[in-house]
């Protein structure tokens, strides 16, 4: 990919030689856990319940319908979606093709975007079609109008003239050898760019961090052992999946490497957010100190049953330790500080640290090499 430096040989060889890259892109990684439990759910959102087999079938006719749309390996793709099931269906079938993630967040805006699409050289944009007052479609049109790479822009929702629909992409005519053969065709490869990441913000404007599917998996991989997942976790999802931290530090990645299940939320307030740990089952909530300290003073607490939460995350500031006592105390779950960037050093409090490190520390890098 121009603008990408590899990974040295000798450390890319040392790597797979120890174990640590599996030699797996994103999508095979998936497609592993599809393949062991088709039938299980793999993500939650609202009503709507998709197993492993059925988000590997969405996304994989949303990946041949990319290609079509004249998407290639190597050409990034500006993402800027919500915590829906678009988010997911549109980050697995641009792997599936090889095609790369630029990660952008709701909030973000002209300024960040026109960023964004001159960094990466972005072909395609993907947006919602109007978030509370805001309305992507017009937006993305004036970047279509100042950058002549820009070739397409497709809605999760109604496009407007010039744009296309992200949902018309996908046709449901095809057999699954067809869409097999259709996706063989300049397959991704593991040491290629799978994701590109903001980084923290500590210049005025994110850098863009290339992450390789070997890398990546291996971050999913690590992380996802530390937090204890398996294939009983359920993961809720309620910080933007644009992020590293919940997009695979653990987050819906890992989750999907231990195949357990990923619930989206579509509100972080207690009432809410209690309501849906009741209801799903929910083990294992990303979270930051705003929120955790709002659910532990609010009263809701009480009203529901949360004896399926095992771990509470914690990213960004660290959380003092008396909220960490709290979370024990109050809600039975154990606390746990996920702190790193999106270069690739994540740190961890593990879940069997003595009081000292799970009380008082940012953890430990969740890989020695």
């Amino acid at each position: 990919m121009e603008g990408f430096v590899a990974w040295p040989d000798d450390l890319a060889a040392h790597y797979r030689q120890t174990g640590l890259w599996e030699g797996l892109t994103l999508t095979q990684m998936f497609d592993r856990s599809a393949q062991r439990t088709p039938d299980k759910p793999a993500l939650v959102w609202a009503e709507e319940r998709w197993t492993y087999a059925a988000l590997r079938d969405r996304s994989r006719r949303l990946a041949v319908g990319l290609r079509r749309s004249g998407l290639r390996r190597g050409e990034r793709v500006l993402m800027q979606l919500p915590n829906t099931p678009d988010f997911v269906f549109t980050y697995l079938a641009l792997n599936a093709i090889g095609a790369i993630p630029v990660m952008a967040l709701r909030a973000h805006r002209h300024a960040e975007v026109r960023h964004f699409l001159r960094a990466s050289g972005a072909t395609a944009y993907v947006v919602p079609d109007v978030l509370g007052r805001f309305d992507y479609r017009e937006m993305a049109a004036q970047m279509q109008a100042e950058f002549p790479a820009l070739r397409q822009v497709l809605v999760a929702g109604e496009p407007v003239a010039g744009q296309g629909a992200l949902a018309a992409l996908i046709d449901a005519s095809l057999t699954d050898d067809q869409v097999a053969q259709a996706l063989a065709v300049d397959a991704p490869q593991p040491g290629g760019v799978c994701t590109m990441l903001l980084s923290g913000g500590t210049t005025s404007m994110s850098k863009l961090i290339p992450r390789t599917h070997d890398d990546y998996v291996l971050n999913a991989r690590l992380c996802g052992a530390a937090a204890g997942f398996d294939a009983g976790t359920v993961f809720l999802a309620l910080l933007p999946l644009g992020h590293n931290y919940n997009l695979a530090s653990p987050g819906l990645l890992a989750t999907f490497y231990f195949g357990g299940t990923v619930v989206l939320g579509q509100g972080t307030a207690a009432d809410e957010v209690f309501a849906l740990v009741a209801q799903e089952r929910v083990t294992v909530i990303a979270a930051v100190v705003p929120l955790i300290t709002a659910w532990l003073n609010a009263p809701e607490v009480a009203h529901h049953d949360l004896s399926s939460l095992k771990v509470i995350q914690n990213g960004g500031a660290q959380l003092a330790p008396e909220l960490r006592r709290r979370l024990r105390a109050q809600l039975g779950c154990t606390p746990q500080e996920v702190y790193g960037t999106a270069e690739g050093l994540i740190n961890m409090t593990r879940l069997d640290d003595p009081d000292e490190l799970l009380l008082h520390s940012s953890g430990t890098p969740v890989c020695d090499e």
